[in-house]
């Protein structure tokens, strides 16, 4: 029997010694994986940044709106429409690709 817990100590041991030398010479790291929450991390907060500047610029959109008659202005479009050149298939947007 003492025998056998001896073995097994040593079996035991070599296993120690071998699993530290493996993480010596292959060492890895989870870099990675912090390096993709990261580039999470900044995602987020730009789209929490751009959802913010879009919000005030709706709120600045929405006070200057209030202010001007929407049926006065619609009027004058739907009466001058054909004067702006968006109904004619010949007309081209500034970036537009000509072809």
């Amino acid at each position: 029997f003492d025998i056998q817990i001896a073995q097994t100590t040593i079996v035991f041991i070599q296993y120690l010694l071998i699993s530290i030398r493996y993480r010596m010479e292959a060492y890895e790291t989870i870099g990675g994986l912090f390096k993709d929450l990261k580039q999470d991390y900044i995602e987020n907060k730009l789209n929490v940044r751009l959802l913010a500047v879009v919000a005030l610029i709706l709120d600045v959109l929405e006070k200057l709106v209030e202010s001007i008659d929407i049926h006065d202005i619609t009027t004058k479009i739907i009466d001058n429409i054909e004067s702006f050149g968006l109904l004619s298939n010949n007309y081209h947007f500034k970036y537009q690709a000509t072809t």
